[in-house]
């Protein structure tokens, strides 16, 4: 197992200081709100541009920078070594707003979308097994039916006209099942990307 421990804070400020920064100076930064709660983490080759991007409320920005008290600052200059430690302080600090590079998942969260995709699986077998009946009834009915003594008293256009009520019934189940067999596959097969 790979050990990586934080590198030294190069600086701690606020969204103020930005333009006190040095233009050539980048590496990682770590927003927290005025309670200490880390909000986001992000990398840069250049601080003082970057962080006045945030400042704006460019892209996800918006959700947080109102919230940003303190910036710490992690002076990192290979591009390498900023990618990995980003994804260190990510990981390790778990920020509210970081979306990207989170790799540990909450083991109720895995167990639910393992359980849907079980239930999903379900519903794909009890399809199978209803179209199967339904095409199988094709073969089967009408001898029952014709078969049957009870039957006897009713004319043939009576029992012609059930025939068809049921043959339209079935035609339009098998459709809507056409419908959503691919549709629910579609939907496990997503459930799987996020195991």
């Amino acid at each position: 197992m790979i050990k990586i421990t934080a590198p030294e804070v190069y600086a701690t400020i606020t969204l103020k200081d930005i333009n006190s920064l040095r233009e050539s100076v980048g590496g990682v930064y770590v927003f927290k709100d005025r309670f200490g709660v880390v909000l986001y983490v992000g990398k840069t080759m250049q601080f003082r541009k970057r962080l006045a991007d945030h400042r704006r409320g460019d892209g996800r920005s918006k959700l947080f920078v109102s919230q940003i008290e303190t910036i710490d600052l992690y002076n990192i200059p290979d591009d390498y070594e900023r990618e990995m430690y980003e994804t260190f302080f990510i990981n390790d600090l778990q920020p509210k707003y970081n979306i990207a590079k989170v790799y540990e998942e909450l083991p109720e969260v895995r167990a639910g979308i393992e359980e849907e995709i079980d239930r999903l699986e379900y519903v794909l077998y009890q399809l199978s097994e209803e179209k199967q009946s339904i095409e199988w009834s094709y073969f089967d009915d009408d001898e029952e039916f014709e078969e049957n003594p009870e039957h006897d008293s009713l004319d043939d256009d009576y029992f012609n006209e059930m025939s068809l009520g049921q043959a339209l019934r079935d035609s339009e189940r098998l459709a809507d099942i056409e419908v959503e067999v691919p549709r629910i596959r579609a939907k496990i097969n997503d459930l799987r990307k996020k195991l």
